[in-house]
C-alpha cells in the first residue's frame, strides 16, 4: 500500500501550558519514604498497616518523612493514583506491605514495577524494604533490589500488635538512621492519650468516609446514638475512617469485643450507606464516572499537544473506517481541572491509544490520562513514533502501566500498513477486508507486527507474582501447539494464563500456519508462572486451578480420554471454578467419552467456544476473552 498523503494539519492548541502547568501551584514538600500497601485489604491488614504508619512516625521520627495516602487525605480523589505512582517515582525509600490483596491490585503492582525499574536503572536511587504480610512467590530477579526484608509468616502471631512491634522493631531503626529528619529530643513521645476534640463534633460531616480521622469516627456514632462505652472501644483502637470502611459483623465481635448484636449490625450497614452518600460529593466525580457504559467503536486518542499532527492523522484513518474518535479538548491549569475536563468524555470511550514520542514519553498530559485509564480498567494499547529512543525518557510509572499493554510502532512514511496493525490491536475481530484472499497469512501479518510494550524495552519487570493467573488452560499433548498460541493471544489481551508446557519443547514455527485447525501467534510472553520453590507437577497444577479465575478445557480427540485431563475437570470442579470448553480442533461436542465425562460436559454445551479455524478464531476470541473478564470481575 502506498504511504498517506500528507493531509492539513491543525496548530497545536494557542493555551498549552508548559508541563509545570500540570501541577498544583502550591507543592507540599517531598517527603523520602513511600509506604506501598493495598487499600482493597481486609480490616486486620488495614489495621496493621495503619498501627505500623502510627509506629514509624511516633516511635522512629518519619512524621515528617513517611508518605502514604492515608495521613495525605487523598484516598477519595481522582489524584490518588497519580499521587501515589509520583512518590514511588521519586521517593529516597519505600516500604512495601506484600500480601495477597496487594498482589491482586493493578495500582499496587504498577507501583512495586516503578520501584523495581528505577532501581534497576541505578540501584541507589531507591532503596526497597519488603514486609511479607502473607505468603507470595516472588520472581528470583527481585531480590537483589531489597536493602531490608521482614518475614511475618515465619512467626506464629495473630495479633496486630505483635506484628507491628516485630516490624517496626526490625525496619524502624534502619529507616530512621537513613531518612528521619529529627531526632526523638525534638519531638513528643507519641504516647500522649488520645481524648475526643468536642470542638470538632460536626467535623466529619464536611468530610469523606475514607477521610476521617478517630475523632470523626468516634463524633458519627455519637451522632447515631451509639453508647459511649461502644465508642469507646473505636477511640482506644483508633479506627480512622479507612478502618471503618473495612469493618463487618466478625471484626465488631471478635476484634472491638462489642457485644450488641444491634450495634454489630447496625454499624456496618450505616458506614456503608454514608460511602453511598460520599459518592455524591463534588471530589467524588471520578467514582461516578465508573459505572458509564462504553460506547462500542469509540477510541480515545491520548498524546501531548507537541503530536497533534499524528493524532489528527491518526483520528482521519479511524473516522473513515466508521469509528468515533475523539481526544482531549482542554488541557486545564492544573492536574484536577485537565481530568475534570476531559475525564467524563474519557469514561464513555471503550479503548484507548497512547502515542508514545519524544515529548509524549515524559508528557504529564499523556502520564496523567494513562493512569486515569489505567484506575478505569479499559482498554490500552501503545503507538510507539518510529526510530526514536524512548525507554530511556519514559517516567518509570508510565512504563509500568504500559508494559504489559499491546504495541506498535508508527512510521508517518509507512502510515497505512503500521495503521493497519494499530487497527487490529483496536478491533481484531472486524472482518477481513474483502480483497484479502490468503485470509490466514493476513491474519498472521497482523499478529506478527503486534507486540506488548515490554517487547520494546532492553529490561523490565514483568510477572511479579509467578503464581497469579487469570486462566488455566489443561489440553492434552496432541494440541500443544494450539494451547501454547491460545496463551499466547489471552496475554495480548491483558490475560495472564497458566498450562504445563514444561514437559515438552516450547512450539517454534517458522512460516506462516496453514490449515484449519492453528490459530494465529502472537510475540512470545512468558505463561508459564514460574514458581521459586520446588514442586510436584500435579501440586503446580492444583495450585494454579486453585488460583485462577477460569479454567479452560481444551478439547481435541485424545483430550477426553485422558486421566490427566479428567483430573483437571475434577479439580476445577471440586474447588468450584467456572469452566470454559474449547474446541481446538474440529470434534463434537459433548465428545465422545466415558460416560461420567460426557455427563459433567453436557452441562457446559452452552459455553462451548469453536476456535478451531481463522475465522472462527476472529469471530469467537473476542466472544471468550469478554466471558473471561466478566467472570474475573464478578
Amino acid at each position: 500500500m502506498a504511504a498517506t498523503q500528507t493531509i492539513g494539519i491543525p496548530h497545536a492548541p494557542q493555551n498549552t501550558p508548559k508541563p509545570r502547568g500540570m501541577t498544583q501551584s502550591s507543592k507540599p514538600k517531598r517527603k523520602n519514604v513511600f509506604l506501598s500497601y493495598s487499600t482493597e485489604s481486609d480490616y486486620l491488614e488495614r489495621k496493621f498497616v495503619s498501627d505500623l504508619t502510627a509506629t514509624l512516625n511516633n516511635e522512629y521520627n518519619l512524621d515528617n518523612d513517611l508518605w502514604i495516602d492515608l495521613n495525605e487525605k487523598c484516598l477519595f480523589t481522582s489524584s490518588w493514583m497519580s499521587l501515589r505512582l509520583e512518590n514511588a517515582e521519586k521517593c529516597k525509600g519505600a516500604v512495601i506491605v506484600l500480601s495477597n490483596s496487594y498482589m491482586d491490585n493493578r495500582q499496587c503492582l504498577n507501583e512495586m514495577k516503578t520501584l523495581l525499574e528505577r532501581s534497576r536503572q541505578n540501584l541507589k536511587s531507591v532503596r526497597l524494604y519488603l514486609i511479607l504480610y502473607e505468603s507470595a512467590e516472588l520472581s528470583s530477579a527481585i531480590g537483589e533490589h531489597i536493602s531490608g526484608k521482614v518475614d511475618l509468616t515465619n512467626y506464629e502471631m495473630e495479633n496486630v500488635s505483635e506484628k507491628v512491634f516485630v516490624t517496626a522493631g526490625t525496619l524502624g531503626p534502619q529507616l530512621e538512621k537513613r531518612f528521619a529528619k529529627v531526632t526523638s529530643s525534638e519531638k513528643g513521645t507519641g504516647t500522649e492519650s488520645h481524648e475526643p476534640d468536642p470542638s470538632a463534633a460536626t467535623a466529619f460531616k464536611k468530610k469523606a468516609l475514607l477521610h476521617w480521622d478517630a475523632d470523626d469516627v468516634y463524633n458519627w456514632l455519637q451522632s447515631k446514638g451509639v453508647p459511649d462505652f461502644h465508642r469507646d472501644a473505636f477511640i482506644e483502637r483508633g479506627i480512622n475512617g479507612f478502618l471503618l470502611a473495612s469493618l463487618g459483623e466478625n471484626e465488631l465481635s471478635n476484634h472491638l469485643l462489642i457485644d450488641s448484636k444491634h450495634v454489630v449490625r447496625k454499624i456496618p450497614e450505616l458506614a456503608q450507606d454514608r460511602l453511598k452518600q460520599d459518592l455524591n460529593r463534588d471530589e467524588a466525580w471520578h467514582c461516578r464516572l465508573s459505572n458509564t457504559k462504553e460506547k462500542p467503536s469509540t477510541i480515545y486518542i491520548i498524546f501531548d499537544p507537541k503530536d497533534i499532527a499524528v493524532a489528527f492523522n491518526i483520528q482521519k484513518y479511524f473516522s473513515e473506517k466508521g469509528f468515533t474518535v475523539t481526544y482531549h479538548q482542554k488541557l486545564g491549569a492544573s492536574r484536577e481541572e485537565f481530568l475534570i475536563e476531559n475525564g467524563p468524555i474519557m469514561a464513555q470511550c471503550a479503548n484507548f491509544l497512547v502515542i508514545i514520542s519524544q515529548s509524549g514519553a515524559a508528557s504529564p498530559f499523556v502520564y496523567n490520562e494513562t493512569v486515569f485509564v489505567e484506575w478505569m480498567e479499559r482498554n490500552m494499547c501503545a503507538v510507539l513514533m518510529k526510530n526514536e529512543n524512548l525507554e530511556s525518557k519514559m517516567r518509570p510509572g508510565l512504563k509500568a502501566i504500559l508494559q504489559d499493554k499491546p504495541a506498535a510502532t508508527l512510521d508517518m512514511a509507512t502510515f497505512n500498513e503500521d495503521m493497519e496493525v494499530i487497527e487490529y490491536l483496536v478491533a481484531p475481530a472486524r472482518p477481513i477486508p474483502s480483497n484479502v484472499v490468503l485470509q490466514q497469512e493476513y491474519v498472521y501479518m497482523l499478529t506478527e507486527n503486534i507486540k506488548f510494550m515490554a517487547d520494546f524495552f532492553e529490561n523490565s519487570f514483568g510477572d511479579l507474582d509467578a503464581n497469579l493467573p487469570t486462566v488455566f488452560i489443561s489440553y492434552h499433548w496432541d494440541i500443544q501447539v494450539q494451547a501454547y498460541k491460545l496463551s499466547e493471544l489471552l496475554q495480548f489481551y491483558g490475560i495472564p494464563s497458566w498450562a504445563d508446557f514444561s514437559s515438552a519443547a516450547t512450539p517454534q514455527r517458522s512460516k506462516p500456519p496453514s490449515g484449519p485447525s492453528t490459530t494465529p501467534s502472537l510475540t512470545p510472553k512468558s505463561t508459564s508462572f514460574e514458581s521459586t520453590k520446588l514442586d510436584t507437577l500435579q501440586n503446580q497444577i492444583i495450585r494454579n486451578i486453585r488460583k485462577c479465575s477460569v479454567v479452560l478445557c481444551c478439547f481435541s480427540d485424545q483430550y477426553p480420554h485422558s486421566s490427566n485431563c479428567h483430573k483437571d475437570i475434577y479439580t476445577a470442579m471440586t474447588v468450584g471454578k467456572p469452566i470454559i470448553p474449547l474446541l481446538l480442533t474440529n470434534v463434537k461436542f459433548p465428545p465422545e467419552a466415558p460416560a461420567e465425562v460426557r455427563t459433567l460436559m453436557q452441562k457446559y454445551t452452552d459455553r462451548v467456544l469453536d476456535l478451531s479455524t481463522a475465522r472462527l478464531l476472529q469471530q469467537n476470541l473476542p466472544r471468550l476473552v469478554q466471558t473471561i473478564r466478566k467472570i474475573k470481575n464478578l
